[in-house]
């Protein structure tokens, strides 16, 4: 299991930032996070990729990417996108790696449309959970959380967590209560 709760941004995650101007930075949003301020970003298109440590999952049969997210888009129309892509053999070639997920504008929001700077409160943040068991097996794994500039607002990014424990959907064995009825067709 891995969990990284952005208590402070450490070296192993790589940050890459072609334009050389805003990117990922740490944030104090909930205690600690990562954001990356689309409020003040200029450039639409631009892309900025968060990379992972790389991980080894040779030996983990289950394996569950859970993290928490907090946007709100800048008006209506402006918006912009956020991805996660898991990367094999320590690559960070994003061409020939596999989406995981991928929302913009208002499926993104986990808060109303607003126009000005967005720095969110606890109940902005959503949990997403992506079902990794494809992907078990390999050595060098890695994810990239993409954000791609659309003249929108800051989004924030905490806890991300990768599960190796296998999680069972409950299912009803046996009714004990209310007792059973049969319903007979009127006639």
């Amino acid at each position: 299991p891995f969990t990284e709760n952005f208590n402070f941004l450490t070296t192993d995650w790589e940050i890459y930032n072609p334009d050389q101007g805003i990117t990922w930075a740490f944030s104090n949003a909930r205690g600690g996070s990562v954001t990356i301020a689309g409020y003040e970003y200029d450039l639409s298109g631009a892309v900025d990729a968060l990379y992972s440590p790389v991980f080894n999952t040779s030996a983990t049969p289950y394996l569950l990417l859970q993290f928490d997210l907090a946007y709100a888009r800048y008006g209506s129309t402006n918006g912009d996108s956020f991805s996660v892509y898991l990367l094999d053999n320590c690559t960070q070639d994003l061409s020939s790696a596999t989406l995981l997920f991928k929302k913009s504008g208002a499926e993104l929001a986990t808060a109303p449309d607003i126009n000005y700077q967005f720095y969110p409160t606890e109940s902005d943040w959503r949990t997403e959970i992506i079902p990794l068991n494809n992907f078990t097996g390999n050595s060098t794994v890695r994810l990239a959380f993409v954000f791609e500039n659309g003249f929108g607002n800051n989004l924030y990014l905490d806890q991300i967590r990768l599960i190796t424990d296998e999680i069972t959907d409950l299912k009803i064995i046996n009714l004990t209560e209310p007792d059973v009825a049969v319903c007979l067709p009127s006639i």
